[in-house]
């Protein structure tokens, strides 16, 4: 009867052992990125998908977050010191960079090999678009493959759900494109070949972010973040979440790039690292940066290129 027992118990643990493995196996992160996205394993092999099912480098992040037709507006301001992001190193002669507004995109960059040409004004971009019946801001910018926000700057708009039919509205054909220059730590936005806003960057540490041609494929406001290292999980309004308030989610084309998914375009909470290689392989900006190239960029239609 003992010895029944003591087998049927040896059973048991056996059965809850392997139970638990299994588990661990399914739940266990893929990779180390910076993506709020969830992990697809048929996307690291080359499979394409939808975003909502791409690679998850470096997080196993909730999709709770709105997305940028949510029209909810983040805060500006990310006041977290949290050290437990994807920082690899801590260099201590990072220099951060100053903020302009879109309105006046006057290079930024303080590389010694900075572009000498000067920026463009928005609004030497911009035309002129007579709503008509029906139409809303976001169907009119996205016939001009620009972002909402965008033009609501443009216009001085303070509620984007409010045009009226017949008013003039100036506008710009786009989309805008963004050119990533690794050795000087810079991103440059681009209308065609003028130059309309340029930023300090950081990027991976070791040459972690590949070169090549990226397609922005997804936007996200104030995400949810799961570190994949410590496992510790960030709430979308916690102003320690190291990624910040801003997410742009890329897909490699072409290059390196090509077949790559789950690096994209972010904020940080730690300025010290713009100007370094401190991230896992993703492109951060200052908080109040990373929400002007928020406004630039389109979804499906802005390309990043790194070199």
């Amino acid at each position: 009867m003992r010895r029944r027992t003591r087998r049927r118990l040896a059973t048991a643990i056996i059965v809850l052992v392997l139970a638990g493995g299994a588990a661990w196996a399914y739940f266990a992160p893929f990779g180390t990125g910076e993506s709020p996205l969830p992990q697809n394993a048929d996307a690291s092999a080359g499979g394409g998908g939808a975003a909502d099912e791409l690679v998850n480098r470096e997080s196993s992040v909730s999709l709770n977050a709105p997305s940028e037709s949510s029209q909810r507006e983040p805060k500006r301001e990310v006041t977290g010191i949290s050290k437990s992001d994807a920082t690899a190193t801590q260099p201590a002669d990072a220099a951060p960079a100053t903020s302009l507004s879109p309105e006046e995109p006057v290079a930024r960059s303080t590389a010694k090999d900075a572009p000498a040409r000067g920026t463009v004004r928005l609004e030497e971009l911009a035309t002129t678009h007579v709503v008509q019946p029906g139409e809303s801001l976001k169907r009119i910018a996205r016939r001009y493959h620009v972002t909402e926000q965008l033009l609501a700057r443009l216009n001085g708009l303070s509620d984007l759900h409010k045009i009226q039919a017949g008013a003039r509205l100036k506008v710009i054909e786009g989309p805008f494109r963004a050119v990533i220059d690794k050795s000087a730590f810079r991103m440059d936005i681009f209308h065609g070949e003028r130059l309309a806003a340029s930023f300090r960057v950081g990027m991976g540490v070791n040459d972690g972010t590949p070169t090549g041609a990226w397609r922005v494929f997804n936007k996200l406001v104030n995400p949810e973040w799961t570190n994949p290292q410590t496992r510790q999980r960030y709430a979308a309004d916690d102003p320690k979440n190291p990624i910040g308030e801003h997410w742009l989610g890329l897909e490699g084309i072409s290059g390196a790039a090509v077949g790559q998914i789950g690096f994209g375009i972010h904020g940080t909470i730690e300025p010290e690292t713009i100007g370094n290689n401190a991230s896992l392989g993703c492109i951060r900006l200052l908080p109040e940066d990373v929400a002007t190239v928020f406004e630039y960029l389109v979804e499906g239609d802005s390309i990043v290129e790194v070199k």
